[in-house]
């Protein structure tokens, strides 16, 4: 008698995992890249090593940007949701590091306009990390949300 195995549907996968496994591929190249030049993708080196930060505070845009260019990101910094728009169009990063609260366009508008046009990878670091904020963030399509802790 010969057994026939019958293949059901499992749970859904989550909604977030979908982006992220693309991601991690993407960042596991950048990090060992022989792997990537074994397998003819050098090109996603640099792809993956691009960081676009976008917050109002000088301070923040400056420090990010040099911790990140320390570890070999090539970094590209807005001062809000409107001049991110603009570099976007110029070149778009692996992922894009965001705040909330930002003059002329917030990190919501910015997000939901992003997501509509380009999805790109989003995380959002805020000192606002009130319950609304965070599920507004990731109903948009931020894969996670960072709180800021001021006091450090």
């Amino acid at each position: 008698m010969n057994s026939v195995a019958v293949a059901t549907p499992g749970p859904a996968a989550p909604r977030w995992l979908g982006a992220a496994l693309p991601l991690a591929l993407l960042l596991l190249l950048a990090v060992f890249p022989p792997i990537a030049s074994a397998l003819g993708l050098d090109f996603y080196i640099g792809f993956v090593r691009r960081v676009l930060v976008v917050d109002d505070s000088l301070t923040v845009r400056k420090i990010t940007g040099r911790l990140l260019a320390r570890e070999g990101y090539r970094v590209t910094v807005a001062k809000d949701g409107l001049e991110a728009l603009e570099k976007l169009a110029d070149e778009v990063p692996a992922v894009v590091l965001s705040d909330i609260e930002m003059p002329r366009m917030d990190g919501f508008t910015f997000l939901r306009l992003l997501m509509s046009k380009q999805p790109t990878p989003v995380i959002v670091i805020s000192s606002h990390a009130e319950q609304e904020n965070v599920f507004r963030a990731l109903d948009l399509g931020a894969l996670d949300f960072v709180l800021a802790d001021l006091d450090r």
